[in-house]
């Protein structure tokens, strides 16, 4: 009976002083398996499409970003190989044990997200993929910058290569 009794206290004390659940999909991942995000945002005066690839490597995660060939090829008005999935490779990282902390934050409200009709003008979509969490999440309420705060923490200071063939090579 204790440890029921104990078990109770922790929720109800957990509930009581905000104590969310994090989800945990990245530490679920075994050796050379993925977790894939696409992220697609629009707006009235902008549009951009990014993959983040989180790939477990032994004890460590290691993370790419990938931004769209359209977005980079109108930007350059140059014609450059095209990839088969769409996306242009732009930086790597091996995760800190602060940065996982950071996605695990964003994959928790990630999951909180109300999809209901929302009147903001940008509209956010994200395909996640992996063995362990498949979704597919639409954010419209303008409240919430959970991709661009994520990229923000990870590729502090991500530019764009002044010359995209470099990406190729």
């Amino acid at each position: 009976m204790k440890p029921l009794y104990l078990a109770l206290l922790l929720f109800i004390h957990g509930h009581l002083h905000g104590h969310d659940h994090l989800e945990n999909t990245l530490a679920k991942l075994k050796d050379h398996e993925q977790l894939s995000i696409v992220y697609n945002t629009i707006g009235c005066f902008h549009h951009a499409r990014y993959k983040l690839v989180v790939t477990r490597i032994d004890k460590n995660w290691e993370a790419e970003i990938y931004e769209s060939q359209d977005d980079l090829l109108g930007y350059s008005g140059h014609f450059y190989y095209m990839f088969d999935d769409g996306y242009l490779f732009l930086k790597r990282k091996v995760l800190t044990p602060g940065d996982l902390k950071t996605f695990r934050q964003f994959e928790t409200e990630l999951r909180k997200i109300d999809q209901s009709f929302s009147f903001c003008t940008t509209m956010d979509h994200y395909e996640v993929k992996s063995n362990y969490y498949n979704a597919r999440v639409r954010d419209g309420n303008c409240n919430w910058n959970g991709f661009w705060s994520l990229k923000k923490s990870w590729f502090v200071n991500l530019q764009r290569p002044p010359n995209f063939a470099e990406c190729l090579f």
